[in-house]
């Protein structure tokens, strides 16, 4: 019997099934396969009383590097950063990766001092220089990192806090790590209905001209 067709048919549905729970570019988990790691490892937090971690990890400048070597250098890059962050992480640990440069650490019964090794473990792994595209290139990371449950009880919920906190340790210099504090979350939603208002200010009219003259005390000149 030739069972030629039905190998074929087996192997297009492992592999469906594989792009419906892995990034096909690193390999790593992707949001779904996070959200069923995330639900396992709430499980045991709250049957056990422990803490849970979540970073979110941000590499900084990627785009000014993607436009320098190439998309496809680029693409080389994401899979060996994905390479060095796999090594820190523990195996119980899901490493997941979001989309463009983002990558999500999902640290299972780690708290705040667990949450930093590990934060510093991942900035060290990517600080060893990288040679691509005949370029060397040092990489830094910005991240932020949410604890359950004192910022949140929901894979989404943590995730905003975690991105808040990312942000938050960019705007103070990049290289750097944060942990989300609640004004983190008010600013970001601040920001956000700003730049809502604004998209629609112009066609409202909602938007004026004002300016302050300076002028020389001395002679009365206009001078700014």
């Amino acid at each position: 019997h030739d069972i030629t067709a039905r190998k074929q048919s087996e192997a297009a549905a492992a592999r469906v099934q594989y792009l419906s729970h892995y990034d096909p570019l690193t390999d790593l988990p992707n949001r779904a396969l996070l959200e069923e790691r995330f639900q396992y490892a709430m499980g045991i937090a709250r049957r056990n009383g422990e803490p849970l971690t979540l970073a979110w990890l941000d590499l900084d400048n990627f785009k000014d590097i993607n436009d320098a070597i190439g998309y496809a250098a680029g693409d080389l890059l994401l899979r060996e950063v994905a390479h060095r962050l796999r090594g820190v992480v523990h195996d119980e640990d899901t490493l997941s990766r979001q989309s463009g440069d983002d990558f999500v650490l999902l640290l299972q019964g780690a708290d705040q001092h667990e949450g930093i090794r590990v934060v510093v473990a991942l900035q060290n792994a990517l600080a060893v220089p990288l040679h691509l595209a005949g370029q060397e290139l040092v990489l830094t990371a910005s991240i932020g990192l949410a604890l359950y449950p004192n910022d949140g009880d929901t894979l989404d919920t943590l995730l905003r806090a975690a991105e808040a906190a990312m942000y938050h340790a960019k705007n103070q210099g990049r290289n750097g790590y944060s942990f989300f504090a609640p004004e983190l979350q008010a600013r970001s939603a601040r920001i956000m209905a700003l730049g809502h208002a604004l998209k629609l200010a112009l066609g409202r009219g909602e938007l004026r001209l004002v300016y302050q003259p300076q002028v020389a005390m001395a002679d009365g000149r206009l001078v700014g």
